[in-house]
């Protein structure tokens, strides 16, 4: 006894117990204690701790590779099992790994074109501290956000606020610029502060970024437009000439940039210096037309910042704005300023003045939910399917629970087979991501960046998802696998339980809940466009063709163009303006009543020459059009829409004659017309107050109005006129229709991916619907047979088989009903002009719901209403 209280070296010890634990027949640590024992008694404890140890060590060591060769041996004998089941269950195989396919694919896909919308301006280091200054103006009935501002604030911010480090100023500019053959260009570049590139990560290849716009007359270009006016890269020092001031003059070329990544708000090819404007010109606190940057401390706080710029608004702009302000209420009531994050512009665009199109937080958000339900339908099909198929597999778990496998094996195995099915469904849908990248660009008007998904980020991201796929819809089958009792599963008592039925049913009706939730999604997206494409905004839009204007040349010649082309009887009318219908940048002023009634109102600004009204077919109600007879318009005349003249308080009628003034005693405006009202910008817009004025000097673009039937002949004969009248200028065109629909891309991107995605959901949910009704079919083969035999007929074996499907199919579309229309509601409320909701869209839904749930059950109904009954008695 007293030998057995002899301690082996106790690590050790720990190490034999955790290895080779005592299984109840025989003990290794015991063993090994007590021949460490005898060891020590007769040899010493130090010798027999080195032997413990030793034996020990030995004793570990092939285990790792045991354990390896054990756990390959299983692994590949699983994999054996795994394809000799899918092999035998070719159709639940296929619908398994089709519909993870699709649901994975979809994820890719709206996972990559949300990486990109997310992503953008972040290239930028500083990203996270550059903001845009921006203004909320709120007064008669318009509340707007305003991101543009006048020259002014730049040095006023940095001089009032030291959290400010640096400011930039971006002036849009359209210029008429010679290339190297002499041939004219309408370009929009940017008239930008040098210290633009200490704020932006615009990459220099070559030139200073110090000093590449600091003097007057310089220019940097992009890669992109280095290659098209001079062919290479190499321009330092080279010159193009821009239209200045009515002459053409040289601007050095200072710097070459690197092109732009796709995933900034701010899209350019050329910058050229605002210091080739005089300061002078730059001392209006009120002339807002330009969009200002600024760069904060790292250590300032965006909140703070704001609530600090109300003493902006005090000390700077309130002598400047007291006209806002009216009784009741102070300046802070109707103008407010604060820092916009440049991360956040893309997705949260302004209505007014933004500098490119943006995206919609809204579709990000649509599409991420139907990227996400999608793959969730997908993987409660999985989870239908094997559930449904695991009585087939009973005997076979029996078989191996009495041979000695354990549950933790068990689940392992189906685990390893969940997961070899979600491995191929992942490949295949990589496959049809790939496939679908050549029509990614006509749904998202994107670049689809391929490459992007096979970065290292992105392949660990997948993996794990891929990962997570095949456990989780791998788990359940697997928990409910290896239960089986084998006593009861080879006596055949094995049944299904109610529960797992009630759990399928559940499943299905989920599926088909989100199916028609996104049908009716779709079908009242088409409405809404349907109605925004037809309805009437005003004036003509069909057979217009515009003309970009590129210099002074068009404006001067306009006249002998318009005489030429209204020669010919497919020319209807013809006129030169300096905006247009949907131009995201436009003129705007304040106008009030020349007769103190102390009216004010905001309105937009048309400048355009004598048929301009009359070419776009708006109808006048009162008043008239400008006349070339009357010397005295041209001195101070204006033309107001309805809602113009119903902020001063006057019917159209009474209206005409009366003056306006826009600041300025000395220059009145008599009211000579009145309009109807015109959507001048998107539907998602209310018709706002709206001004047309006499302008021949400054032309922006020709509208030619052409007459129905043979426009090629039509376009023929304009691009002669163009020819014979504006030598050297290119001929461009583009149709006023196509220019208003590019309004609405980013509620056309919603529709066709909704569309798409819509077809997608209800094939995915098919794909189980179909799948579990071959089960059901087969699971009730027996039953069928009996029933035949008793005289029952092919249409009320059919009925009986079919009427729970429809049954749960009416269900979802009771569920999807209210979530329907809350969701639609919710996005018809980004358009002033909307459809009303009606019970149709849901109607139809279900009615297609059904229908397609009815084909998708109808094979396998009626093959197993038509079998043989002596076949379906016989069965097992």
């Amino acid at each position: 006894m007293k030998g057995l209280k002899q301690k082996p070296p106790r690590f050790f010890e720990w190490l034999m117990r955790i290895f080779f634990p005592d299984n109840g027949m025989y003990s290794t640590v015991g063993d090994m204690h007590e021949q460490y024992t005898f060891i020590a008694e007769s040899e010493g404890k130090s010798k027999a701790g080195w032997w413990y140890r030793y034996q020990v060590i030995k004793s570990l060591l092939p285990i790792p590779f045991h354990k390896l060769v054990w756990n390959l041996t299983m692994f590949r004998s699983y994999m054996k099992v795994a394809l000799r089941n899918f092999q035998r269950q070719k159709l639940f195989t296929f619908i398994n790994v089709s519909g993870l396919a699709i649901g994975i694919a979809t994820c890719i896909i709206i996972g990559l074109w949300v990486q990109n919308e997310l992503s953008y301006d972040q290239f930028h280091k500083n990203a996270d501290r550059i903001f845009r200054v921006e203004r909320e103006i709120t007064r008669d009935e318009i509340d707007g956000r305003w991101p543009i501002t006048s020259a002014k604030y730049k040095q006023a911010l940095i001089d009032d606020y030291p959290e400010v480090i640096d400011a930039a100023r971006f002036w849009r500019r359209t210029f008429s610029i010679k290339d190297s053959n002499g041939d004219l260009r309408r370009e929009t570049l940017f008239a930008v502060d040098n210290s633009v590139f200490n704020i932006f990560d615009f990459e220099f290849l070559h030139g200073s970024k110090e000093t590449a716009l600091d003097r007057p007359k310089t220019i940097v270009l992009t890669q992109d437009a280095a290659i098209r006016y001079f062919g290479s890269f190499d321009i330092i020092g080279n010159t193009l000439e821009l239209e200045w001031q009515g002459e053409y003059t040289p601007f050095e070329i200072t710097g070459l940039l690197k092109d732009l990544p796709e995933n900034s708000h701010i899209s350019f090819e050329m910058l050229m210096s605002f210091n080739t404007y005089p300061k002078e010109a730059f001392t209006s606190w009120r002339s807002n037309y330009l969009h200002t940057y600024v760069l904060l401390d790292e250590v300032a706080q965006l909140d703070k910042i704001n609530e600090k710029l109300k003493g902006f608004i005090d000390n700077r702009l309130e002598p400047e704005y007291g006209d806002l302000i009216v009784q009741g209420r102070s300046i802070h009531d109707v103008l407010k300023l604060y820092l916009f994050p440049i991360t956040g512009i893309h997705l949260n665009p302004s209505e007014n003045y933004e500098l490119q199109a943006g995206g919609s937080f809204q579709s990000v958000v649509i599409f991420s939910s139907v990227g996400l339900l999608i793959l969730i339908i997908a993987g409660i099909n999985f989870i239908n399917l094997s559930t449904a198929r695991a009585n087939r597999r009973a005997k076979e778990v029996c078989l191996r629970k009495t041979l000695g496998a354990y549950k933790k094996q068990l689940k392992i195995q189906f685990l390893q087979e969940s997961l070899l099915l979600t491995v191929v469904a992942s490949c295949l849908g990589i496959l049809i991501t790939l496939a679908f990248i050549s029509f990614y660009d006509s749904i998202f008007s994107n670049q689809f960046p391929a490459v992007r998904f096979f970065s290292g980020y992105d392949i660990l991201l997948f993996s794990g998802i891929v990962f997570t796929i095949g456990l989780i819809a791998g788990l359940y089958p697997a928990m409910q696998l290896s239960k089986f009792e084998p006593a009861q599963t080879i006596k055949g008592q094995f049944q299904s339980t109610g529960k797992k039925s009630n759990f399928r049913r559940n499943m299905v009706v989920f599926q088909f809940s989100i199916s028609i939730t996104l049908l009716i999604g779709m079908t009242i997206m088409y409405q809404q466009m349907s109605f925004i494409n037809t309805k009437e905004i005003g004036f003509e839009k069909e057979n217009v063709v515009l003309l970009p204007s590129r210099s002074s040349i068009v404006a001067d010649r306009l006249e002998t163009f318009k005489t030429k082309l209204l020669a010919n009887s497919e020319i209807i009318s013809a006129s030169g303006s300096a905006d247009l219908p949907g131009d995201a940048a436009y003129s705007n002023g304040n106008l009030h009543s020349h007769e103190g009634v102390g009216t004010h109102f905001s309105s937009i600004l048309l400048n355009c020459d004598y048929d301009f009204i009359e070419t776009y077919k708006i109808p006048f109600l009162a008043g008239r059009n400008f006349s070339r007879n009357l010397s005295t318009d041209t001195l101070g005349t204006i033309i107001l829409n309805e809602t113009a003249v119903g902020k001063l308080g006057y019917k159209p009628n009474e209206a005409i004659g009366k003056l306006l003034d826009r600041g300025d005693a000395n220059n009145s405006l008599k009211i000579i017309g009145v309009v109807k009202d015109f959507n001048f910008q998107s539907l998602q817009y209310n018709i706002e107050p709206a001004a047309f004025m006499l302008s021949t000097e400054y032309i922006t673009a020709i509208s030619v109005r052409i007459a129905p039937g043979d426009i090629v002949k039509s376009l023929k004969l304009i691009e002669d006129a163009w020819e014979s009248t504006f030598a050297g200028e290119l001929f461009e065109h583009s149709f006023l229709d196509e220019r208003l629909q590019m309004l609405y891309i980013s509620e056309r991107q919603t529709q066709t991916i909704i569309i798409i995605f819509s077809a997608m959901s209800v094939l995915v949910a098919c794909l189980g619907l179909f799948g579990l009704a071959a089960f059901t079919a087969e699971e009730r083969t027996k039953e069928i047979g009996i029933r035949k035999t008793l005289g029952a007929t092919i249409a009320n074996i059919f009925s009986h088989l079919t009427k729970d499907y429809l049954k749960w199919v009416l269900i979802s579309a009771v569920i999807a009903w209210p979530v329907s229309y809350y969701l639609m509601t919710s996005w018809l409320q980004n358009f002033a002009y909307r459809i009303s909701l009606n019970v149709w869209p849901f109607v139809l839904s279900v009615f297609t719901a059904l229908i397609i749930s009815l084909i998708t059950v109808s094979y396998q109904s009626l093959k197993a209403a038509g079998a043989n009954p002596l076949d379906s008695i016989k069965y097992e």
